[in-house]
């Protein structure tokens, strides 16, 4: 493989006050420290450089969860269309970072099944475990001596868990709470019997795990119109005035086009 070029000292210093510029930015901005964790691959020392592809769709999911992290939003729900990056930011970048700027927190993260929300846990870890993460959040550390990816403790005493639906959550806390796709597919979402499944665990789960003071967020593609964010909060829904009545003022509603002009 050829030798890399060598810098004169000028680039070298300028890339270093890059970096630290970049590490200081990531600490106080989602989108900085997603784009700093995802270097470029042919010069990952280089923090103007980054393989992660900004779209509107992401500034905008990205604005969201720092909202709630400064509780700004406590109850949001985020329609988008698949294959558009969402998990991305809410449920593998936005838990590291919150975490890093808080490691007392406690997070709760819950998707479709438990293999799916393990794999969330294993990429939180592997951000957290990362030299660029340290290198941001120092403060912020994992508790060693496991591989567990349903459930990662800081030195603090932070909780993040992975749960899916139809878990428990028994005995872990929620300071905020993320359901990202709790149905797979369109067949789970048509199903009546699985969208009561899903209902039933939001709210005999999910509540249960909250306080006052919880931040909750339910992102996911609208396959059916009495999904889970039918329910909560879409004004079009046939039962809005019967069982589900109210519930939409207590919710702030996003929903996100494929295609963004502005």
């Amino acid at each position: 493989m050829a030798a890399q070029p060598r810098l004169d000292p000028q680039e070298q210093q300028l890339k270093v006050v890059n970096r630290l510029l970049a590490l200081e930015e990531a600490k106080d901005r989602l989108l900085p420290f997603l784009q700093l964790t995802m270097p470029d691959s042919k010069d990952p020392d280089d923090a103007t450089k980054t393989k992660y592809i900004v779209t509107p769709q992401a500034r905008l999911l990205c604005e969201i969860m720092e909202k709630v992290d400064r509780g700004e939003l406590k109850r949001v729900a985020v329609s988008i269309g698949p294959q558009m990056g969402k998990s991305q930011i809410i449920s593998r970048a936005a838990p590291a970072w919150s975490q890093g700027r808080n490691p007392f927190l406690n997070q709760i993260l819950g998707s479709y099944n438990q293999d799916f929300a393990n794999e969330f846990g294993f990429e939180v870890r592997n951000i957290m475990e990362s030299p660029t993460y340290s290198q941001v959040f120092p403060g912020a550390e994992l508790m060693k001596g496991g591989a567990a990816k349903d459930l990662l403790i800081t030195k603090q005493g932070g909780k993040m868990a992975f749960v899916g639906v139809g878990g428990s959550g028994t005995g872990k806390p929620a300071d905020r709470f993320v359901v990202d796709d709790p149905t797979r597919n369109a067949e789970d979402a048509n199903s009546e019997t699985f969208r009561e499944k899903v209902w039933s665990w939001f709210n005999g789960v999910v509540f249960w795990r909250c306080h006052d003071g919880t931040a909750i967020v339910v992102v996911h593609t609208r396959w059916h119109q009495d999904d889970l964010i039918g329910r909560l909060c879409d004004p079009t829904h046939p039962e809005r005035k019967g069982r589900f009545k109210g519930l939409e003022r207590r919710w702030h509603y996003f929903n996100l086009p494929a295609v963004v002009e502005d």
